[in-house]
């Protein structure tokens, strides 16, 4: 009979995967979200809510998780505030309408009757999420700026 695996804390976890990224990092190309952050000026926490945006839509169990953090299954969604909550150095001038994520339109805000924009839920641009799958294509709402 095999020994149980060793317990492996959190941290541990959460440190594999940031060297992982780095590691990714540093290919040619570089991983999508990388090019993205470079081109248009993202901060570290900038990426890692447009990162949890896109996690949202990329694994079903994300939702759940974010609703389960923000203690409410009313809340199956990330907002600012829980991007504050889970990331270090949270930066609020992410929250400026002229700071990359918005600038940009890289998030979609849904901020229905006056709610608070830090608790208003955030959903990443479908053209940005197919861009960091993997999907470079054109923008459907350029396509009448643009002669044939």
């Amino acid at each position: 009979m095999l020994p149980p695996p060793a317990a492996t804390s959190l941290d541990e976890v959460i440190e594999r995967a940031h060297q992982k990224m780095l590691e990714l990092e540093k290919n040619n190309p570089p991983p999508a979200l990388s090019l993205l952050a470079s081109h248009l000026g993202l901060a570290e926490f900038d990426r890692n809510v447009l990162a949890l945006c896109a996690a949202v839509e990329l694994d079903t169990r994300i939702a759940g998780l974010c609703a389960r953090v923000q203690e409410s299954l009313n809340k199956p969604y990330p907002t600012f505030a829980l991007a504050f909550a889970l990331f270090d150095d949270p930066d609020w001038n992410a929250l400026a309408p002229n700071a990359p994520l918005r600038y940009w339109r890289l998030l979609e805000i849904n901020q229905p009757n006056a709610q608070a924009l830090t608790a208003s839920a955030l959903c990443v641009d479908e053209r940005i999420l197919n861009y960091l799958k993997g999907l470079n294509y054109l923008d459907d709402r350029l396509t009448p700026l643009i002669d044939h």
